[in-house]
């Protein structure tokens, strides 16, 4: 197989030249060795790269240094690597290029070509809307203002699918490369999380061939960390991070490997500034995100180094299958903060793209383009899409360097086309097209690799499907790469990469039922042995092996239970629930707007549905209705429990448990259903049902069970939550006897449940409490609830004023929050930053922390939280001064505790009294006043007075903690 892109540092010595296809927006690198004389005397010189066919600003040196003149001694072997960037429309090899070494002396050497290739590339030209101009010129200002700047930047580029920011950024580079700017460029498409990001970018900075990153390097990278002062553990499991095998399990976290590259990045980028640009963000793994925020925070903290962090994703609210959200406000963080430049492109209106048309394409007429966005949209995916299609309808041809670069050569075909269906799937066409000049194994090739994912291993692929001759395999993938169909990956070798998501879905759009059956059953016979459990129950769903894929969904959901991968659980399981019974597709949402934006991978919405065979209706229903339960405690965990989601599953689960005569299953339902009450602040209609719960977990004759202990823990909070401890404490007692031994989790919880009832009496035995629940979850291994520990000490530290201590297990806590991906529980850990930023006086950064757990409460509808945020969000207004917001704000806290309209809405409690405390201390300071006073309780008038005398410490249930004398006068922080 050859290479169909090639890295900096793909070195393949004196071989035949290789058929390569450069993607557009990405350079091609050469490698070139040259080798001085033996008798030759020393000399000064400097080497660079020309070709006649290209200007200076295509061919360039990939390391900069080597552009600064260098003296070359007798004997001496240098290698230089080179970024070309090809224009389209003709084939390169390697003798359209030549090495010049520049000297004042005459000099005699021998240079090599370490990696020849010939390339061919058809493309459109460089066209671009005015919305991409404006963006890319706004980009252009902001390496304008870095590169003036003394100290490092952060840059989000923030853009949806198909509006054009790949293209963008590739222009970026090369206008970056041809002002000779060093960059580390990462694609999220194969570099997925942090370590193979800190393997890649420990490589660029070497720099060193990927052969080489192995155990040869073991004694230098320790004497490295000798250097820097890395103690000898610490450097032994840096050793093993670069040079290990990748299936060995690192001991290094996000944390320990941002502080690393820190020191090799601000070194570096002392001498030679830096640009990184990591693009498709969104797809990276959590553990990858976390690592690129603690970096730039190093970076920016340390003071040393100029690096621009140029950042490429897709909005926040997008949620498909690739993006997750429990980093999505992560993102959202970097972007408002005060340390980052958020840049958007949106899609272009219809009146732009029909400018953008009359513009690119002379001869083009108002009832050509009227169709054309019709058919295609207006992003400029779209449109690129529909040019390209009809250019290869020759209908339409290239001009050489003057404007506009398109033109119209056949107008009545150019009308019949724009009249027919056609050009409404454009891809589609282009592809079948390509499919009918090329040999019908290609078309089974893409399929297979479709059906695999957005990248795939193409020799599996190809001997999953018989094909023995690899230069006729590499000869058509060129030509995919041609039709900007797929091309090969910058990262891996032998990856192949869709060009987008919409070419995917049209090469399995294209595919009769049966073909796509054929071929992913052949590629099911190819991999069952070594590919993951959940690669293999999406190829035998496809294949039609229903069976199979029951089998390897359920193995790989406990797989992905025991990682603590909740919401991965919930997606293969949903693909075994339609296995079971495909009616039930209709549990996942297709649309990324929805609000808990859950979709199952592409593939599988184009595939027959398969249903296990022999299975009676009973044991469909008993086997569904126990995957339904475990979603619903999976999305409860993750914070969805109260989501749209929860709610059709919980539906979907009654009728099936009704149906079947499941009393048990019912009795647990209406446990979760409580939850949800309760995740909504509902917290009397919450009691009811796990009234009910218990009831008919009684009346089944359940004992000892791990649904009807945490039921009797639910009924606790809830009791607690109201202000019986007496009763709750009762429940817990419940909860030991009905749990089942050895139940660590459960004990965990009423361990936690038992310190929370303390908070009204004695924050001392709360802390024991806690404390002695962490060691618990801790020793027994439960990452969710050492997070739920952290984040209560964390409470206790930052009201006791040990603010440093109580941030530091907070972000000890957020570390594991992204990485299990616990939404509920990253609303907590925002209220506790919010608090922190508060009381240091940082407003901005605690307003960046309450949107943050603001747009996740709203996501999941988790309203017991959502009160707390929007609470401390009038505080953080009134304390920036912002007035009018801090009144739409008071307001929005009174309708979510008082709840007008609602006749049988029960009275504010506890410490919900404190947020509406706030709001008439705020009035009686002047601030909304203009407004009519909502109905408060009467113990809200007797706390905000006491407040105002200075004795917060008489205020009940040690109210008086959460006051804080703050420059506006004392106000109550909430978090929970």
């Amino acid at each position: 197989m050859c290479w169909f892109s090639l890295s900096p540092f793909d070195i393949r010595s004196k071989v035949a030249p290789h058929r390569v296809i450069a993607r557009q927006g990405r350079p091609l690198y050469l490698n070139v060795e040259l080798t001085v004389p033996r008798n030759q005397e020393p000399f000064l010189a400097r080497l660079y790269v020309q070709s006649e066919q290209l200007s200076t600003s295509d061919c360039h040196p990939h390391t900069h240094s080597s552009t600064d003149e260098s003296v070359f001694a007798s004997g001496d072997v240098v290698t230089a690597v080179y970024n070309i960037w090809p224009r389209p429309g003709r084939t390169w090899s390697a003798s359209d290029f030549q090495v010049v070494v520049e000297s004042a002396a005459e000099v005699a050497v021998d240079t090599t070509f370490l990696n020849q290739f010939e390339l061919e590339y058809l493309s459109l030209p460089d066209i671009a809307l005015p919305t991409q101009q404006e963006a890319f010129a706004a980009l252009l200002r902001e390496t304008a203002i870095w590169r003036k700047d003394p100290a490092s930047r952060t840059t989000l580029f923030v853009a949806p699918p198909g509006a054009g920011k790949s293209h963008l950024l590739g222009k970026l580079r090369r206008k970056l490369a041809s002002e000779r700017v060093e960059e580390i460029y990462v694609d999220c498409e194969t570099v997925r999380e942090d370590r193979s990001f800190f393997r890649q970018v420990v490589q660029d900075l070497l720099p060193l061939p990927s052969a080489i990153l192995d155990a040869e390097l073991r004694d230098s990278i320790r004497h490295w960390c000798d250097a820097v002062g890395i103690g000898a553990d610490a450097a032994h499991d840096v050793v093993e991070d670069l040079c290990g095998a990748n299936d060995r399990e690192s001991r290094l976290a996000p944390r320990h490997r941002a502080e690393l590259l820190s020191l090799l990045l601000g070194q570096r980028s002392s001498v030679l500034p830096q640009v990184l640009i990591v693009e498709d963000l969104h797809k990276a793994a959590p553990s990858l995100l976390s690592l690129l925020w603690q970096l730039a925070s190093a970076v920016r903290d340390s003071g040393r180094g100029r690096i621009l962090f140029l950042f490429c994703t897709r909005p926040y609210a997008s949620d498909t299958s690739e993006l997750r959200t429990e980093w999505l406000s992560l993102l959202g963080k970097l972007a408002k903060s005060d340390t980052a430049t958020l840049l958007t492109l949106d899609q272009p209106t219809r009146g732009a793209a029909e400018r953008f048309l009359s513009a690119v394409v002379e001869g083009l007429e108002t009832y050509h383009i009227e169709p054309i966005i019709t058919a295609a949209g207006s992003s400029p995916y779209a449109l690129r899409e529909a040019l390209l299609y009809l250019l290869l309808e020759n209908v339409l041809e290239v001009r050489s360097d003057v404007s506009p670069v398109l033109s119209v050569v056949d107008p009545p075909r150019l009308t019949n086309i724009c009249a027919s269906p056609k050009l409404q799937q454009a891809t589609q066409e282009r592809l079948q097209i390509l499919f009918g000049n090329q040999p019908e194994w290609l078309r089974r090739f893409l399929l297979a690799g479709a059906a695999y994912g957005r990248a795939f291993l193409s020799p599996v692929i190809a001997h999953a499907l018989g094909i023995p001759d690899d230069y006729a395999l590499d000869e058509a993938i060129e030509t995919c790469g041609r039709w900007s169909v797929a091309a090969g990956s910058t990262d891996r070798r032998n990856w192949i990469e869709f060009d987008h998501d919409l070419i995917r879905d049209a090469v399995l759009r294209i595919a009769t039922p049966r073909q796509r059956q054929r071929v992913s059953g052949a590629l099911y016979e190819q991999l069952k042995h070594d590919a993951p459990e959940g690669t293999l129950a999406r190829i035998a769903y496809q294949a039609g092996h229903a069976a199979d894929a029951l089998e390897h969904a359920r193995k790989a959901a406990r797989e992905a239970k025991r990682s603590h991968r909740l919401d991965d659980v919930v997606e293969i399981n949903q693909l075994a629930i339609q296995t079971l019974d495909p009616d039930m597709a209709r549990l996942s949402v297709p649309d990324p707007t929805a609000e808990y934006g859950f979709a199952l991978d592409s593939a599988i919405r184009f595939a027959t549905p398969a249903r296990v065979p022999d299975m009676q209706p009973h044991e469909v229903d008993r086997s569904v209705l126990s995957l339904l339960i475990e979603n619903l405690d999976c999305l409860a965990s993750i914070g969805s429990g109260s989501s749209g989601l929860s709610a059709s599953t919980l539906s979907e689960a009654y009728m099936i448990a009704a149906r079947a005569g499941e009393d048990e299953a019912e009795a647990h339902l209406a446990a979760l259903e409580g939850r949800v009450r309760f995740e909504r602040d509902e917290v009397e209609k919450a009691l009811e049902l796990h009234q009910l719960a218990e009831r008919r977990f009684a009346r089944a004759g359940v004992k000892r069970s791990r649904a009807r202990a945490e039921n009797f823990i639910r009924l606790a909070i809830c009791y607690r939550t109201l202000g019986e401890q007496e009763r709750s404490f009762e429940h817990l007692r419940l909860a030991m006897r009905s749990c089942v031994r050895a139940d660590w989790s459960v004990l965990n919880k009423i361990r936690n449940n038992a310190g929370a009832i303390f908070l009204k009496r004695d924050w001392t035995e709360t802390r024991v409490q806690w404390e002695k629940e962490l060691a618990h979850a801790r020793r027994h291994h439960l990452d969710i609830r050492v997070v739920h520990a952290l984040l209560g000490l964390s409470f206790l530290d930052l009201f006791e004023r040990d603010l440093e201590n109580g941030a530091e297990k907070t972000r000890h806590a957020i570390e594991i929050i992204q990485r299990l991906r616990l939404d509920n529980q990253s609303v907590r850990a925002a209220l506790n930053m919010s608090v922190y930023h508060i009381m240091r006086r940082d407003y901005d950064q605690a307003f960046v922390w309450l949107q943050d757990g603001e747009k996740t409460a709203l996501r999941h509808r988790i309203g017991r939280r959502l009160w707390r945020v929007v609470s401390n969000m009038g505080t953080v207004h009134e304390l920036r001064g912002e007035t009018r917001l801090c009144v739409i704000r008071d307001r929005q806290a009174a309708n979510l505790l008082l709840r007008s309209g609602e006749a049988d809405a029960p009275a504010p409690h506890g410490r919900q009294i404190l947020a509406l405390v706030n709001l008439l201390l705020r009035r009686n300071s002047g601030i909304g006043t203009e407004d009519p006073a909502p109905p408060l309780p009467p113990e809200t008038g007797d706390y905000a007075a006491i407040v105002e005398r200075q004795r917060a410490g008489q205020l009940p249930d040690l109210m008086g903690n959460y006051c804080v004398d703050l420059p506006v006068g004392p106000r109550f922080l909430l978090t929970e």
